[in-house]
């Protein structure tokens, strides 16, 4: 072998044994940018752009310029309300799923149903040749945001004739921490009214959440005429009675619950974690092995009706256009259609666990997320080991997949562990896999201003948008020989310098060597080798790397 040449630079493949590389394969490719088929050093991170108290594992940019910072893993997701000024952003993540919003919050997600039903007391003469009735009565509670719960269960029927009094005792609203029952909330009343099609609870009244009872009043009661307006006293609301044909629309939140949250009692696997946007409105999450969707434009409710469940607790879960994908401890799934009553949840033909919640990234049309073998793909009804061609499972295993956290940055999939960061890029064939020197704790992906923000210690910053760049560590496969020979002289053609050269002859360090200019140089000649390997780092481009026996074949 007279010398070696490589003018091109690509990634790593770690699953090819190093002599059996392609010639611009790498065994070691770290800070590297390749696509432009020479070598060079990816851009630094900016400087620290915001400070986050120490532990922060999450960040995100609300409203274009307010920081918000969580210890925990939190999924974050913005509201899909119309005509919202208010820029609600609902997150999963921390003890219970949380919303806040530009005046006020963060508030518990969902409205609870009262605890006890209402009770009902009928008063008063009826008016002469009145009609006997049966009424039952509900009530729902409304946050201080407009956001209705579910019903109370009703009050045992009691007979009504016209011309009488009914007064409606009306449950307590809860003190549970962090419920949102501030100025501004509410207390629906509904009654029944029967018609050709059957009973229904119908609007009849909404009064401020102190007020303690709610009085029908008869035509016979003294205070009939001077309410035509409803009064208030010592939290009583006193009105007119409300004929059935005058009652308001039918109750839109009788299958309505709150999300998964603390409460242990009703809800054994915890509360949900892994908030996400389908589309159409439709939100998602999940606790245990059960799949949770909200009401669509509703995503303080949650009917039950609308769960689903799967074989294996759920790790991840994430929207594509082909479906909500789902990772579990076992099989993965995708969950499709576009009204969450009636979503099928189909289990795909794949043996690949989620093995780390943070991993699974949404990348535009697929999903992918880390299994104990490698990057699983999903797209469609197919999941794919997308990294089999490159990794064993050992050398999957030695970067702690179980550890990693990734994002999606310009259709690369960069996930980070406590050391270093791989860099996988399905669409650029031998660019595909690489690392990176620099990790994260928490990362946040600003689509608007399309720029990666990572959490490094205390500090916020810009993924690549740095001054000057990363230190670049590439070394090349091993080229062979037939038989133990020595080079004499060798070439690092380079954009700027210094490079740092190394050769190494049958995996022994032969050379270190500062290069500072095109010019040849010599290499040392005490030795003979059959393997050979460089190895180049520094931060200028490198265009080509040359070792041959005389000046001449340096090409």
């Amino acid at each position: 072998m007279a010398g070696f040449n490589v003018s091109e630079f690509n990634g790593i493949g770690p699953k090819i044994a190093p002599r059996l590389l392609s010639k611009s394969v790498a065994q070691t490719a770290q800070n590297v940018r390749l696509d432009s088929g020479r070598l060079e050093a990816l851009s630094n991170a900016s400087a620290s752009v915001h400070t986050v108290a120490s532990g922060t594992n999450t960040v995100y940019l609300y409203s274009g310029d307010i920081w918000k910072s969580f210890a925990a893993q939190v999924d974050i997701v913005e509201g899909p309300i119309v005509n919202d000024v208010t820029e609600r952003v609902y997150y999963t993540g921390e003890t219970y799923p949380k919303i806040f919003r530009n005046d006020g919050g963060p508030y518990r997600l969902g409205v609870p149903a009262p605890t006890t039903p209402p009770t009902i007391a009928v008063t008063g003469t009826q008016s002469a040749g009145a009609l006997e009735e049966s009424r039952s009565y509900v009530v729902t509670f409304v946050s201080s945001w407009g956001e209705e719960g579910p019903p109370s269960s009703a009050t045992n029927p009691a007979t009504f004739l016209d011309g009488q009094t009914v007064t409606v005792n009306l449950p307590s609203i809860p003190t549970t921490a962090g419920l949102n029952f501030n100025s501004g909330a509410l207390k629906r009343i509904y009654r029944t009214n029967t018609g050709s099609s059957g009973t229904s609870y119908q609007f009849l009244a909404e009064v401020p959440y102190t007020t303690t009872s709610y009085v029908e009043l008869g035509t016979t009661n003294s205070s009939y005429a001077s309410t035509t307006t409803p009064t208030t006293a010592g939290g009583v609301v006193s009105a007119q009675a409300t004929t059935n044909a005058a009652l308001g629309e039918v109750i839109p939140s009788i299958s309505w619950m709150r999300p998964p949250d603390d409460d242990t009692a009703m809800f054994p696997t915890g509360a949900m974690q892994g908030l996400c946007s389908m589309g159409n409105g439709i939100m998602a999450g999940f606790t245990g092995k059960t799949l949770c969707f909200s009401v669509p434009y509703m995503p303080h409710a949650w009917p039950i009706g609308y769960q689903l469940a799967t074989e294996s607790d759920i790790v991840a879960i994430k929207p594509t256009s082909g479906g909500l994908v789902i990772g579990t401890k076992g099989k993965p799934y995708i969950a499709q259609g576009t009204d969450p009553a009636s979503i099928s949840l189909i289990q795909l033909e794949s043996d690949q666990a989620c093995v780390s919640k943070m991993s699974m990234v949404d990348m535009g049309g697929y999903v992918m997320y880390a299994s104990p073998d490698g990057l699983v793909a999903v797209e469609g009804s197919r999941a794919e080991l997308i990294t089999e061609p490159l990794l064993r499972r050992s050398q999957w295993q030695a970067y702690n997949p179980t550890t990693l956290k990734a994002m999606n940055y310009e259709g690369a999939y960069i996930a980070s562990n406590a050391s270093l960061s791989i860099m996988f890029d399905p669409r650029a064939g031998k660019n595909a896999l690489s690392t990176c020197s620099d990790t994260f704790v928490g990362a946040y992906n600003h689509l608007e201003s399309d720029t990666l923000y990572f959490v490094d210690g205390v500090s916020v910053k810009k993924f690549g948008q740095g001054a000057g760049y990363y230190t670049y560590t590439w070394k090349s496969k091993s080229f062979t020989s037939v038989y133990p020979q020595n080079f004499s002289w060798g070439r690092v053609d380079a954009d700027t310098y210094p490079i740092t050269f190394k050769l190494y002859g049958d995996s022994v360090l032969k050379l270190t060597y500062n290069v500072l200019n095109s010019e040849a140089f010599r290499l040392p000649s005490s030795y003979l080798a059959k393997e050979w390997e460089f190895e180049v780092s520094g931060t200028g481009a490198v265009n080509s790397v040359a070792i041959a026996d005389t000046v001449s074949e340096l090409v």
